[in-house]
């Protein structure tokens, strides 16, 4: 599935950003601008491994459509749990 290997990619991007730059700088010392554009709300509305997630909904294609925004949903909170400082 294209949205893990744009995940991970992400991951290892902002890993290896952590790694490199002091923690302790200002973030205007050291910016790193990424932006990571979706492809997962096009067509053709395909399954996901999180359609079972949308089984409460009746309508087969907005039961996959639903499947596919879920999976959006899950990339999103990742993208920013990785950029939020603990």
């Amino acid at each position: 599935y294209n949205l893990d290997l744009f995940d991970d990619e992400v991951d290892r991007i902002v890993d290896l950003y952590k790694q490199t730059h002091d923690s302790n700088a200002s973030q205007l010392d050291n910016p790193l601008f990424m932006y990571m554009s979706h492809q997962i709300a096009h067509v053709p509305i395909t399954e996901t491994k999180y359609s079972d997630e949308c089984k409460h909904i009746k309508d087969p294609l907005r039961q996959t459509y639903c499947g596919m925004m879920y999976a959006l949903d899950l990339s999103f909170k990742r993208f920013v749990d990785k950029f939020t400082i603990k």
